[in-house]
């Protein structure tokens, strides 16, 4: 599913696309499989990116794909690294990332888990830009969502 995004885009918009179109799809394919590509350039200091994701959309995202893969394919999960062009981007995406695979907080002691107030709140998102409900409305022609 392509949802094509102008720049500025952040941690909501990128929950309430996985919310309303990559998770439901998800559900209706029911992959054997589920592909993580953890590119950091949508990260809100990427230089290149012109987005606005922080650590939370990452953990965000990360947690709701491996949900989808327990649900769908006994939680096999596959993570590849990606880019991004910020290194403050790459290890706060990363750290959130891995910290989500463990389903805890790193030893570190930094914040990259997501608390489950946190995680809630994300769950209640909804579109707020026209090109995410766009992005819905063209879905739903061919998935059942």
């Amino acid at each position: 599913v392509n949802v094509p995004l102008p720049g500025g885009l952040g941690n909501t918009d990128y929950a309430s696309i996985f919310n309303d179109i990559v998770i439901p799809v998800g559900r209706v394919y029911r992959p054997q499989l589920v592909l993580i590509s953890a590119g950091f350039d949508i990260y809100h200091g990427d230089p290149l990116g012109s987005m606005a994701v922080g650590r939370a959309g990452f953990s965000y995202m990360t947690r709701s794909l491996v949900a989808l893969a327990e649900e769908v394919c006994e939680g096999k999960v596959l993570v590849t690294l990606e880019g991004g062009y910020n290194l403050k981007g790459q290890r706060d995406g990363a750290l959130a990332v891995l910290s989500e695979l463990l389903g805890a907080p790193l030893d570190d002691g930094a914040e990259y888990f997501l608390s489950a107030d946190e995680y809630n709140e994300f769950l209640k998102a909804g579109a707020t830009h026209d090109a995410v409900n766009r992005a819905y409305q063209a879905t739903k022609r061919y998935w059942n969502v």
